[in-house]
């Protein structure tokens, strides 16, 4: 949350990409805090997995209860509608976000266009090829400058253009791949 108002700054359009985004939650969380912030009207939040039922349940948008339960009050109040079965993302929220079907490895978009990536506990379960090929994919998407931010088991591989800024938070450095 720190980092996101200078990243925004001097951005028209503030682009987040949740690669491997599961059920979606991580994404709507990020929704949330832009909301919170004022910038949500001003970015494009994207969530890949190549997991159909995934993609499925990150737009159905319903999270259970012990899901929600560290969500403040208010926040659960003003963007969460409470259903028989748990949960409901408020429906403006949920149309601030995008959902595609993907291989993280082969995405549509590599070429320096996100602001912000999030790629948590994913390269962890990866073949050492593999990971180091997401890595060089994460690093193209991402613009010089840009974030990104991963699981706490998880680092870049060495030769990578990433400064460490905090625990599980890289800075695209500047300059071409």
């Amino acid at each position: 949350k720190t980092h996101l108002p200078a990243l925004a700054r001097d951005r028209t359009y503030l682009r987040a990409w949740s690669v491997g985004c599961s059920d979606g939650s991580e994404l709507y969380s990020l929704a949330l805090v832009l909301h919170g912030m004022g910038l949500l009207d001003r970015s494009y939040l994207m969530g890949t997995d190549c997991r159909p039922n995934a993609i499925t349940a990150a737009k159905r948008a319903l999270y259970q209860a012990e899901q929600v339960q560290g969500v403040p009050p208010g926040i659960l109040a003003q963007h969460f509608r409470r259903t028989g079965d748990g949960y409901l993302v408020h429906p403006a929220l949920r149309a601030s976000v995008h959902w595609w079907i993907e291989n993280a490895l082969k995405p549509r978009e590599t070429q320096a266009t996100w602001d912000l990536i999030c790629c948590r506990n994913m390269a962890m379960y990866l073949e050492a090829s593999a990971a180091a090929a997401l890595w060089h994919t994460l690093e193209r998407a991402l613009r010089p400058g840009g974030l990104l931010i991963l699981g706490r088991a998880e680092r870049p591989t060495a030769g990578r253009r990433f400064t460490q800024l905090e625990a599980c938070i890289y800075r695209r450095d500047k300059g071409g791949i």
